[in-house]
């Protein structure tokens, strides 16, 4: 696994990127680096579900490992299921039951089909954070501060790669 270098800012979280086309790779490392996070490569579903296993994982992006261009098979959707259950993951894949198949039946918060529209995939990291944020003990004790890094609070997964709602709850307590 390779980590990003960037030092400009504080640090968000981390992400883990499973892609295996090269400039794609490299353009999500950038908009996580934009976006405030460190990220590892995987290079491989085995390293990239025993990093997910890892403590201080906020995001996985991953590119669809799978053999069937018309639905995953039942050994794969496991594999979805168990990466999601690791942490919040944005599948990312090309094949086309991307566009009819639920994130919610893959354990997924996300599936977004190839070409990748940025903005969504942006939104969706974003919702990814504050679905890691809230798994943490004390995690949503300081929206505000979170709120001024233009991370938005949610109220939980999406029913699809809508994107999150804009306005941040007010801080309590």
């Amino acid at each position: 696994m390779s980590s990003s270098t960037a030092t400009r800012g504080r640090r968000q979280g981390l992400a883990l990127i499973l892609e295996d086309d090269p400039a794609f790779r490299t353009l999500l490392a950038e908009l996580l680096t934009e976006e405030g996070l460190d990220h590892r490569v995987c290079h491989s579903y085995a390293e990239l579900r025993a990093a997910a296993a890892e403590p201080g994982v906020h995001v996985v992006l991953a590119d669809f490992w799978g053999t069937s261009h018309l639905e995953p098979t039942v050994v794969e959707r496991e594999e979805i299921r168990d990466l999601g259950s690791r942490a919040p993951t944005i599948l990312l894949t090309g094949r086309s039951w991307a566009r009819h198949e639920l994130a919610e039946d893959l354990g997924v918060v996300c599936v977004l089909p190839k070409p990748i529209d940025v903005e969504a995939l942006v939104a969706q990291v974003r919702h990814c954070l504050e679905l890691a944020w809230k798994r943490t003990p004390g995690g949503c004790a300081a929206p505000a501060a979170r709120h001024a890094a233009g991370v938005q609070e949610t109220a939980g997964p999406p029913d699809s790669c809508a994107p999150p709602p804009r306005e941040c709850p007010a801080a309590t307590g």
